[in-house]
């Protein structure tokens, strides 16, 4: 017997503070309870789809105008607000520092609108997907939150992220 999808069960119970939800979309876009960096949102499939070779043509297709609105509402929304609504829900003792940590460091960026988004999806077990249903990051990014940003991503893989250095030992 399979484990139910955490996510879908999600959804039909609530328990995430889901932000986008048209009538009708094939995505919804929800807060992570485990935020990166402030404001990181996830957008996924209303239907269960654990790849991105599982969607359907016209779900491919409405995939990238759900990640635009989905930053577009995280540049607008106070990340202030949303984070004191979530630690006020009692979200299990890792959640809340993952938010705690969020918050301060919105604090740090003195509440302005991100600068940029990293964001991407871990599509299949090999790629680090741990939660077997699509769901795409965006993780908003702030001038100078981390040193040097150059290489974004690319970082995943210890010693590969710049490219202008040398990839030797």
């Amino acid at each position: 017997m399979t484990e139910p999808c955490v996510l879908c069960t999600a959804l039909a119970q609530d328990r995430y503070r889901v932000f986008m939800d048209e009538p009708g979309s094939l995505f919804v876009a929800l807060w992570d309870i485990y935020p990166v960096t402030p404001g990181h949102a996830l957008v996924l499939s209303r239907r269960h789809a654990q790849h991105m070779s599982d969607l359907t043509v016209e779900e491919q297709r409405a995939l990238t105008p759900a990640v635009v609105a989905a930053k577009a509402h995280i540049a607008r929304v106070s990340l202030r607000d949303v984070y004191r609504q979530m630690l006020a829900t009692n979200p299990p003792a890792r959640a809340q520092a993952f938010i705690t940590q969020a918050f301060d460091r919105l604090e740090a960026a003195d509440h302005r609108p991100p600068d940029a988004f990293n964001d991407g999806l871990n599509d299949g077990s090999a790629a680090g997907q741990t939660v077997p249903h699509l769901h795409w990051h965006i993780m908003p990014r702030w001038s100078g939150d981390v040193a040097d940003p150059r290489g974004g991503i690319r970082h995943m893989f210890a010693g590969r992220g710049n490219y202008h250095a040398d990839p030797r030992p």
